[in-house]
């Protein structure tokens, strides 16, 4: 149950701070950095001041196991998915659950792009549901969709418009987002073994990490390796990089959450 901070070419931290326990499952940076919002195993969720390591809020989340977290649009909001279609939103200053929108049919994952979310796709386009934000309040906007092709793990850059979709078989497909909302793909690899995926700001590359908490960076969009680490033999939970690219953090099943200066 240890955050510790440390270069990423370096096999010794360099700053150990108080863990969340029992294990880390999800963890995601604000838009800004200074917030990181983790889930452990049990669905305890906390806030933490990302830069000295201080919790700000913890508390339950009334589920065990969450599949998706996000902040949306600012730091005030995270949106969850945990089984099925369950889909919540919590106000991260006060610590408790504002609302559990329904989504469409078939959601089992999702990608907050902009003011939207996106729940998965209907006849190979996307489905979109609007998020509606005021100052202090987020709701769902209507949909009558229905997903056909669910998303496993998903991963958007708002820099290059780039997004990297998963499917239940670990397929992994990279994606362009067009003015006028058309997909067009650009590659596919298929994984193996995968957990989560990041791209770094700008969309030159993709970190994935898998159960066995194997972490490889990628070129795009050829997929081509530029380097792995495999600092933590534990299940890797989630990974996700910092607004400004300088760091990146990894949750791990043992209760570990890694910095890392991305600084290669």
């Amino acid at each position: 149950g240890l955050f510790v901070v440390g270069p990423i070419e370096s096999r010794n931290p360099y700053k150990v701070l108080p863990g969340f326990r029992p294990s880390v499952s999800k963890l995601q940076f604000a838009p800004g950095g200074t917030l990181l919002a983790i889930v452990s195993g049990a669905g305890r969720m906390g806030v933490y001041d990302s830069r000295k390591g201080i919790c700000l809020h913890e508390w339950e989340s009334g589920s065990k196991l969450i599949r998706e977290m996000a902040f949306a649009d600012s730091e005030l909001f995270l949106v969850t998915h945990a089984s099925g279609r369950d889909v919540f939103l919590w106000d991260t200053a006060k610590a408790q659950r504002i609302q559990s929108p329904p989504v469409p049919g078939g959601t089992r994952g999702f990608a907050i792009i902009g003011n939207r979310l996106l729940a998965g796709f209907a006849n190979d386009k996307p489905v979109w549901v609007p998020l509606v934000t005021s100052e202090r309040s987020l709701q769902f906007g209507p949909t009558d969709l229905k997903v056909d092709s669910a998303l496993s793990i998903s991963t958007f850059d708002s820099k290059s418009g780039l997004i990297a979709t998963a499917d239940r078989s670990d397929l992994v497909t990279l994606w362009r987002i067009s003015e006028d909302d058309s997909f067009e793909i650009l590659a596919r690899r298929q994984f193996e073994d995968l957990k989560t995926m990041k791209f770094f700001p700008g969309g030159k590359t993709l970190v994935t990490g898998t159960r066995s908490g194997l972490i490889t960076v990628w070129s795009t969009p050829t997929f081509d390796e530029i380097l792995h680490r495999q600092p933590n033999v534990s299940q890797l939970g989630q990974l996700d990089i910092s607004a400004d690219g300088a760091v990146m953090a990894s949750g791990h099943f043992d209760g570990e959450v890694l910095f890392w200066d991305t600084d290669l």
